[in-house]
């Protein structure tokens, strides 16, 4: 049993009194051996109950500890908990996410099949916090490649594969100790910036399709909207911040999108075929949208899918373009500058 390796799952919370006992449920339940692990919930400084759900969870587990996170963003969430992880593989994982009870272990025997694996991690399949329509619409939007491009958690493979980035992830400690923490610089992006640095230190990231787990997606319009925005905003900012390289190809696509609207639209203003050309755009973006609708509809068996489904996609990719303008744009505080390469170290045990 020894020969395990001890696991260190990280959960970062931070108002989730409707989430985290499912989150947590599913982690408990896991068939890795409990002496072989812990569980610390990072968390925000959680106002609305969230931190009396975790007492008594703590109470309960004695391999579940709660870990006060005063900054309330998720790199410093994932930086308190690795602080005082004392384990192997340091996994870390969302408050909006329920996980198989292999989860873990599957991490494990990959992490140990294949000892050059800095980072493992698997697939994320989408689902509504919220089982409306607009929920449905929003989980089957952020997922589908229209809406998410080519992020690869959000689809699986036949094999195990070498990847860019993978969703949570389970690290190994020593990768930690080697690179440094999360920046905590970043409100978003943390997780892009640190897998950035750790494949320039010639760090490798794996992603099995033999993990999986489910993630409840954002359900109402204007919380999905914002989200989208910050989606937008955050890989061209920081990678400003940073000073990394962190923007794809995927991410200049919204962007180019609203500004072909926008350059369309002023066009039109002074000539005639600026109409025919926004019209034209539109128009394909439309039979886009609803021709990636109609699989839900079909599965579904609702039509109304093929209206509300381009919908979002529209609030996905205008808000997403609208924050990248912002991202590109916004004067980086000379605060922010001097935290470009000052990322927090962890004291090797």
């Amino acid at each position: 049993m020894n020969s395990l390796p001890l696991v260190s799952v990280i959960v970062m919370c931070r108002s989730e009194k409707h989430s985290i006992a499912e989150c947590l449920d599913s982690l408990i339940a896991n068939d890795y051996p409990k002496e072989r692990l812990e569980l610390f919930v990072s968390d925000g400084m959680s106002e609305d109950g969230t931190r009396a759900i975790l007492e008594s969870y703590s109470k309960k587990h004695s391999f579940l500890k709660m870990v006060d996170n005063p900054k309330r963003i998720p790199a410093s969430a994932a930086n308190e908990g690795i602080r005082v992880a004392r384990g192997d593989l340091i996994m870390i994982a969302g408050a909006h996410a329920v996980y198989p009870k292999d989860y873990i272990s599957k991490c494990v025997a990959y992490a140990q099949k294949f000892p050059e694996a800095d980072n493992i991690g698997g697939v994320r399949h989408t689902e509504p916090r919220t089982n409306t329509l607009v929920g449905r619409s929003i989980a089957y939007v952020s997922s589908h490649r229209l809406g998410s491009g080519t992020a690869g958690y959000h689809r699986s493979g036949n094999d195990p594969r070498w990847v860019e980035s993978v969703w949570g992830g389970c690290y190994r400690r020593e990768v930690f100790e080697k690179l440094g923490l999360f920046n905590e610089a970043l409100v978003v992006g943390e997780d892009r910036e640190f897998n950035r640095r750790l494949r320039s230190s010639g760090g490798k990231i794996l992603q099995a399709p033999e993990i999986t787990c489910t993630y409840y997606s954002r359900s109402g319009i204007p919380d999905y909207t914002r989200w989208a925005f910050r989606m937008g905003f955050w890989p061209f900012y920081a990678e400003r911040v940073s000073g990394k390289k962190l923007v794809s190809l995927r991410n200049f696509i919204p962007l180019a999108f609203v500004m072909a609207l926008v350059l369309a639209l002023g066009v039109s203003t002074r000539a005639p075929m600026g109409w025919y050309l926004l019209g034209a755009m539109l128009s394909v973006y439309v039979l886009a949208s609803v021709a990636s609708a109609v699989t839900l509809a079909a599965n579904q068996k609702d039509f109304r899918y093929l209206v509300i489904v381009p919908a979002i996609f529209a609030l996905t990719h205008i808000p997403y373009g609208v924050g990248s303008a912002c991202g590109i744009l916004k004067r980086v505080p000379p605060a922010d500058r001097q935290l470009q390469n000052s990322e927090s170290t962890l004291p090797v045990s």
